[in-house]
């Protein structure tokens, strides 16, 4: 009978360690914004704030109140879907030796071997292919910028010449018109 009863207990313990197992308390997602069609959560959200905390820190930056670098990495986030999405929605791409030869670009100016700048963003708590998507945002951003820089006017040297002139003979305001 004894025998019986010990199976049964440990059967009865097995049962009761995967029930406490399955109740540890699990971190909720929740959303904090939509950009057009996709999500920016709560946890993506702690993630890129404990990569800018540790950041700051590391480069002895003192830390912003904790509210308004909350606010700030959320815009920030959005402002990078957007251009993402709008990158996406415009053919704008990024291959992947175009972004080696930026990475490369990147140690180089801070003056350290592709292997210590891998090493110190890890360093700062960000993993390189996260990294590496970042620097991707970036560039694609940049590209979006040009472009809309591109589709403006031009102002010739003699109109610039004919405003200095301008300006110099009727006394001109400090205001400018920017169109």
């Amino acid at each position: 009978m004894k025998p019986c009863f010990l199976s049964a207990a440990g059967a009865l313990l097995a049962a009761l360690a995967t029930l406490v197992h399955a109740a540890d308390p699990q971190r909720l997602d929740r959303v904090v914004a939509v950009v057009n069609n996709e999500v920016i959560t709560r946890l993506e959200l702690d993630e890129q704030l404990r990569i800018a905390t540790r950041q700051l820190l590391r480069q002895g930056t003192p830390l912003p109140q904790q509210q308004l670098l909350e606010r700030q990495m959320l815009e920030r986030m959005v402002t990078t879907r957007i251009l993402n999405q709008a990158g996406r929605d415009t053919g704008v791409r990024v291959d992947d030796t175009q972004l080696d030869r930026a990475v490369a670009r990147l140690a180089q100016e801070n003056r350290m071997s592709a292997a210590e700048f891998r090493s110190a963003r890890e360093q700062d708590g960000l993993e390189y292919s996260v990294f590496r998507e970042q620097v991707r945002a970036d560039i694609v951003a940049s590209r979006l910028r040009d472009r809309e820089v591109e589709g403006r006017g031009t102002v010739s040297d003699a109109e610039v010449g004919g405003y200095l002139r301008s300006q110099a003979l009727g006394g001109g305001s400090d205001e400018f018109v920017l169109l």
